[in-house]
């Protein structure tokens, strides 16, 4: 889910707490956290830093073997 929708259901929700609530002044914030709390955000996929070689392409001749034992 992007940032954008995150914050658009967070920001209905929060406002549909508000009016269940009977709209009572100067409680935004409550209504807000409460909504996040309801709605987590989901955790962003780590981007691929480049500078690992993907696992086929390591070769197992390339290893290092001990002295004495090749």
């Amino acid at each position: 889910m992007s940032d954008q929708k995150h914050e658009e259901k967070v920001r209905e929700l929060a406002y549909k707490l508000w009016e269940e609530a009977g709209k009572p002044a100067d409680r935004d914030d409550e209504f807000w956290h409460q909504a996040h709390a309801q709605i987590p955000h989901p955790p962003e996929a780590p981007e691929p830093s480049g500078s690992e070689e993907p696992a086929s392409s390591k070769s197992p001749l390339t290893a290092k073997v001990p002295a004495g034992q090749a």
